[in-house]
């Protein structure tokens, strides 16, 4: 029963992990972007061929828009990815738990067995759940420390 539900834990993130990774190559242009040169190919305009690239202006976009700092990207990865994914396992986890209990049928052993399944269910979502008060708790007497002159 473990590998089974091990397994399908496994291939849940490995799915959700493969919609994130696609790539899209049809990005809309930004109005503020030359039109491109139509000059039937060679330099683009600006460019002598020769690696004199003066009056073109290139910038590569943050494509992640969490930020442009470290601490902000861990933060948007924290909130955006991983507190989603925990939060559909600790579902996935009280699902499995009661599936232990209907599964039991009176059996002692199989019903103390679904009943540590519960409890670490309910101790793994009260550690996360405190997690996450206790990083806003802490996040925000940073945050008012800073404001005060």
């Amino acid at each position: 029963m473990k590998k089974i539900f091990l397994t399908l834990v496994l291939m849940m993130i490995l799915s959700s992990g493969a919609g994130v990774s696609a790539v899209r190559a049809d990005l809309p242009n930004d109005p503020q972007d030359p039109p491109p040169a139509q000059d039937g190919g060679g330099p683009t305009a600006g460019n002598d061929g020769g690696g004199n690239t003066q009056g073109v202006n290139t910038s590569i976009p943050n494509p992640f828009n969490f930020g442009n700092s470290l601490p902000e990207f861990i933060k948007a990865v924290v909130e955006k990815v991983l507190l989603p994914l925990a939060g559909v396992v600790a579902v996935i986890a009280f699902i499995w738990s009661g599936f232990l209990f209907v599964t039991a049928q009176g059996d002692p052993t199989k019903l103390e067995t679904a009943k540590r399944a519960l409890l670490y269910t309910v101790i793994g979502t009260a550690i996360l759940l405190g997690a996450v008060v206790l990083t806003n708790v802490i996040t925000g007497t940073i945050d008012s420390l800073r404001s005060t002159p």
